[in-house]
């Protein structure tokens, strides 16, 4: 296994260690850890793409892998945050509802042996939802007060701003859903 996709496998392995220190741990340390290790993880994503690509170091498993990894983090800490009051669910079902669609597309596309990149409307949406992510963490790190929610132990003034972070995030997306389905067209009808 090459080293990008040890780095997307950091990733994958990750996850439930946030959500561990995130959700179920009540303790400072604990949500300085998700901190950390979700900037750990932003990171290596980063850099998995920058290796891949500059050593020639593009696998399938990769291909595959690596978006796989990302949608499971960002949706998986959605869902977190859902739960910690952060935002309603509909935000939360409209975003996974696209995710979904967007990847069964995608995976059509590679079981006929095409792959369908990303715009740029597709990675600036990606960053978004890391950025949502984040700044969740960062109130829930500075706030953190024991055995209380982080939704109550925030200011209104932080958790405003992640719910509006959200939901500028959620256009973004729909709208470069829109620019891939409009993109993707022909691929997508030629079996209707």
């Amino acid at each position: 296994m090459n080293l990008p996709n040890k780095l997307t496998m950091f990733r994958f392995f990750s996850l439930p260690f946030i959500v561990l220190l995130m959700y179920y741990l009540d303790a400072f340390w604990a949500v300085t850890g998700a901190l950390i290790l979700f900037v750990i993880a932003v990171l290596t994503d980063k850099a998995d793409g920058i290796i891949a690509k500059k050593y020639n170091l593009q696998t399938k498993f990769g291909s595959f892998m690596d978006p796989t990894s990302d949608k499971l983090m960002i949706n998986t800490l959605f869902i977190v945050m859902l739960v910690q009051g952060f935002f309603p669910m509909w935000m939360m079902l409209l975003m996974l509802a696209r995710e979904l669609v967007v990847q069964g597309i995608r995976s059509m596309a590679v079981s006929e042996g095409k792959i369908l990149k990303s715009e740029q409307t597709g990675k600036l949406k990606a960053g978004m939802q890391m950025g949502v992510i984040m700044l969740a963490l960062i109130l829930m790190t500075i706030y953190y007060t024991p055995g209380v929610a982080p939704i109550d132990y925030i200011p209104n003034l932080g958790t405003q701003l992640v719910y509006w972070s959200m939901a500028l995030t959620l256009v973004v997306a729909y709208w470069a859903f829109f620019e891939f389905i409009y993109k993707n067209y022909e691929f997508i009808m030629a079996d209707a």
